[in-house]
């Protein structure tokens, strides 16, 4: 079928740079116009579940500010379950819906509505990492090759049949603000890719569901370090996370231990002992390796 230029989008975003790059890029290209911006969330949102920590989005723009200085239809929401607000999209004119981080679960009622689908950019290589924190547990993996994939919409979350997708390497001390603003470039081109290509993009690949991970909010014990695993995972970990503010622990023979930020590790040393008092930090030895860590504190019995 033909596609008139500009696409007209409804944007769904929140606060952070993935949404804002996207966002961003999208005003200043030729073949999208903005129809529309249904944001959500602040700068914590709390987990679903008892136990959850609080979300920490990265970076200090909301796309609702940017949407409303550009003078932009926006509607900004504690869920999408209300009438009120399927009559507000229901009055809007746009072709598509294109999501950039959003924090609540999109009904059909709403995804169903554009002509041209309704798509999410999710910070993973799907299947792999289904769920709203892919990042922190990329990170919790150690995992060397990132990505981002534009998927469409459908009620299993994340489990959209795929159009485009692009990898990232990791490069260890990569903190986690600093991979949402990668990613978020690397979305803000997929966007791009997949508006001036249409129709043709609208050829989907099914996801391999064998392959499909999915993982919910942290957890305090998701913070825990394991002596037998490396230092050079233990150090992409804790770089990557260290915006949550959260405290790690580790466990060194029968004691628990608290620290706070990783240093530096050396890949291949090995020392005398587990733990090392340093003039500036300690140093622990993991199977592989030795971690730097900044401060380190028992945990009472």
């Amino acid at each position: 079928m033909p596609v008139e230029k500009p696409v007209r989008v409804l944007f769904f975003g929140m606060l952070g740079e993935f949404s804002r790059l996207v966002f961003e890029s999208l005003l200043e290209f030729p073949d999208a116009e903005i129809a529309g911006v249904i944001t959500a969330g602040h700068k914590l949102a709390s987990g679903s579940r008892k136990g959850d920590l609080p979300v920490r989005l990265a970076g200090p723009f909301h796309v609702a500010d940017l949407a409303r200085g550009r003078g932009l239809p926006c509607l900004h929401v504690d869920n999408l379950k209300g009438s009120e607000t399927l009559e507000w999209i229901s009055g809007l004119s746009f072709d598509m819906i294109l999501v950039a981080c959003f924090s609540h679960y999109i009904p059909s009622t709403i995804y169903q509505l554009p002509k041209l689908g309704s798509f999410n950019l999710h910070p993973s290589l799907l299947p792999a990492y289904r769920g709203p924190m892919p990042m922190f547990w990329q990170f919790r993996h150690a995992e060397q090759e990132f990505g981002v994939t534009l998927h469409q919409i459908i009620d299993t979350m994340d489990g959209g049949p795929i159009a485009l997708q692009d990898t990232h390497k990791l490069v260890p001390g990569c903190t986690g603000l600093q991979m949402n603003q990668e990613l978020g470039s690397i979305a803000a081109g997929l966007a791009r890719e997949f508006i001036s290509a249409l129709p043709d993009k609208l050829r989907l690949t099914q996801q391999d569901e064998s392959l499909a991970s999915y993982q919910g909010y942290p957890a305090p014990s998701d913070f825990s370090l394991d002596i037998n695993s490396t230092a050079r995972d233990a150090y992409i970990f804790m770089k990557g996370t260290q915006h949550w503010n959260q405290v790690y622990s580790i466990k060194l023979g029968n004691q628990v231990f608290e620290i706070d930020r990783a240093i530096e590790f050396r890949e291949n040393e090995r020392q005398s002992s587990e733990l090392i008092n340093m003039k500036r930090g300690y140093s622990i030895q993991f199977r592989q390796g030795l971690l730097h860590v900044r401060e380190l504190r028992k945990v009472m019995d």
